[in-house]
């Protein structure tokens, strides 16, 4: 899912609904304190350049391996 929302590597998440993002369990923090189906805002740096984008939180799909 995240591809599909143009994050790739080198991309820092800094914050989710305008609270700070400080490591990745700090995110992970605040996705499992929402809903499946919430529509967040993520905001992210890369090469220097914030930018703000809607994400709407789903359930990671399972594979069969």
């Amino acid at each position: 899912p995240a591809d599909t929302a143009g994050r790739r590597a080198g991309t820092a998440v800094v914050a989710v609904d305008c609270k700070a993002i400080d490591g990745s369990l700090s995110l992970c923090a605040q996705v499992l304190e929402r809903p499946v189906g919430e529509k967040v805002v993520v905001t992210s740096v890369r090469y220097g350049q914030s930018k703000d984008l809607t994400a709407t939180l789903t359930i990671k799909p399972t594979t069969n391996q």
